[in-house]
């Protein structure tokens, strides 16, 4: 996953390298010209030279400068770019995921939000400090090499214990990292559910109960956080301990150099200044090791949307509904077994017909499989045994996606979010003015239903529902499926949570305006019985 997302910035991260070995050959003449002007300040007292190369140096420094300017922002164009990236494919690939999934849980807001935080460092932060751990010391070594070979020969002997040291301890931390990753997405699911439960808590007495098990999950995985921090502290104190002794080891030898040798004290000092800038980007690369572990256990937990996009080009490539066939529409399931992601069986061998044009009600027991049914006309669920078929067209044949564009589904529960009256009737479509949900409420008998809110269709609604009546949430969960004006009708009680009288007025108003659409309704009360051209019993099916 990791890799294809770098395809996307290979040019960028190219241009980063560029500019980084720019920045580390000003770096090296930045720090020739110092020691070149103590040295002159000290014996050779020429003051225009002096003067010279603290002018140049002052340019470099101005130079280099701007050169940081362009790497801070080209990694903040690189943030902003990668991470769009990573967020709209996430958000593809969720939409496209059956609603049924046992993946859409209470969690996964927290996941992705926290996922995305910890992968995108790793194309900001990691993958630079590689390239600069590996064009910032070659350019560096290569001027030391040009002055003092055995200073050059110390760093080539002491470099590679660096990343050795960082590869073992990296292995202890991939596991230390993928415990708390796991800990902290058990805490946050168990937080949400709890907070979502908390009448049902409260109503039991168990808030306290659930709270002394939050706090124990808490602590475990503050303990598991303290295991990777002490970790990386030791990480930071082996990387500390080697680049030490590399200028160490360099001081000791170009001091015997220049007291038994007569080496040049500028060129010695000239190795002094460059080491440490030398094993700089060596000990950032340590650090920023930690953010790679940190990515691939995100992507860990992110693996299943990921592995996704095989299943989604294989879907693209099936056929548009209305390019084989078109409205009215028929349905036919023949022996149909249907299975929900969880295991349970929702319909086993189910063989029926549903005419084109026609309303047609599914009755029988809880249980019986009527939501089922209609799940499975949406594409919600695919057949584990059997075949179902539109207009003699098999379902297989064509793209879910498009199937869907062609189906108004209200569920049992109907789904409605914070924001007003008008955006949850209109799902903020463009197209839909308040004319036209008024002259729809007029052709279901209910003119007056904005009315009845305070503040008509500005009115806002509390998040899935809240602040209005379950037969208000109803209504407009009927209302916005009517605006779609879709050739099929998929409704689950539709009507439940209505009162009589304003039920006959809703279903009058619907099946006198709405005629020759096909309209399958899942129906308990007889009211809704009544108006179905046919009606087919899943009980002892």
């Amino acid at each position: 996953m990791l890799k294809s997302y770098v395809a996307q910035v290979k040019k960028q991260l190219l241009i980063y390298s560029v500019f980084i070995a720019l920045d580390a050959l000003l770096c090296a003449v930045f720090y020739a010209l110092i020691a070149n002007a103590v040295g002159n300040y000290l014996f050779s007292i020429n003051y225009a030279q002096l003067s010279d190369c603290l002018f140049i140096a002052l340019v470099v420094v101005f130079v280099r400068f701007a050169v940081k300017a362009v790497l801070s922002g080209l990694k903040s164009k690189l943030h902003y770019k990668i991470e769009e990236a990573i967020r709209r494919d996430l958000i593809v690939r969720i939409f496209e995921e059956n609603p049924l999934s046992v993946q859409l849980k209470s969690s996964l807001n927290t996941l992705v939000l926290n996922a995305v935080s910890d992968i995108v460092p790793y194309f900001t932060g990691y993958l630079p400090a590689i390239r600069a751990a590996i064009i910032v010391p070659v350019v560096l070594w290569g001027a030391i090499l040009s002055v003092s070979p055995i200073s050059a020969v110390i760093l080539l002997i002491i470099t590679p214990l660096i990343p050795l040291f960082m590869f073992f301890i990296g292995k202890g931390t991939q596991k230390l990292n993928d415990r708390q990753w796991a800990q902290i997405s058990r805490l946050n699911q168990r937080f949400q559910e709890a907070v979502s439960q908390i009448n049902v808590l409260k109503l039991f007495n168990l808030e306290r109960k659930e709270v002394k098990n939050i706090k124990f999950m808490t602590r475990r995985w503050r303990l598991e956080t303290l295991q990777i921090l002490k970790v990386a502290f030791l990480s930071a104190l082996a990387l500390e301990f080697f680049c030490t002794v590399g200028i160490a080891f360099c001081a000791v030898t170009l001091g015997f150099s220049i007291y038994e040798k007569g080496f040049d004290y500028r060129y010695a000092l000239f190795v002094l200044l460059c080491a440490p800038e030398y094993f700089l980007p060596l000990r950032n690369l340590g650090q920023s090791y930690h953010i790679k572990i940190n990515a691939f256990a995100a992507v860990k937990q992110l693996a299943y949307w990921f592995d996704k996009k095989e299943s989604l080009q294989v879907s693209s490539k099936k056929t548009l509904l209305l390019n084989l066939t078109h409205a009215p529409f028929s349905f036919a399931l023949n022996k149909v077994t249907l299975v929900y992601p969880d295991g349970r069986v929702g319909v086993k061998d189910l063989s029926l017909k549903i005419k084109a044009g026609k309303t047609t009600a599914l009755i029988g027991a809880s249980g019986s499989g009527k939501s089922t049914v209609l799940k499975a006309l949406c594409g919600f669920l695919k057949p584990q045994k059997g075949e179902i078929f539109i207009n003699d067209v098999s379902y297989d044949t064509f793209d879910t996606k498009d199937l869907i564009n062609h189906i108004a589904y209200i569920p049992q529960r109907p789904k409605l979010f914070y924001g007003t009256l008008f955006d949850n009737l209109s799902m903020e479509r463009s197209d839909i003015t308040q004319k036209h949900v008024t002259d729809l409420l007029n052709k279901l008998n209910i003119k007056d239903f904005v009315n009845n809110f305070p503040g008509g269709f500005d009115y806002m609604l509390g998040d899935d529902g809240k602040r209005i009546s379950g037969g208000q949430a109803r209504i407009i969960s009927l209302v916005r499926a009517l605006l779609t004006d879709k050739d099929i009708f998929l409704f689950d009680e539709p009507t439940s949570s209505l009162d009589e009288d304003l039920e006959l007025k809703v279903l009058d108003g619907f099946f006198t305006n709405f005629p020759h659409k096909t309209v399958i309704i899942a129906a308990h009360r007889t009211s809704l019985i009544k108006y179905a051209d046919e009606v087919i019993s899943l009980d002892g099916r």
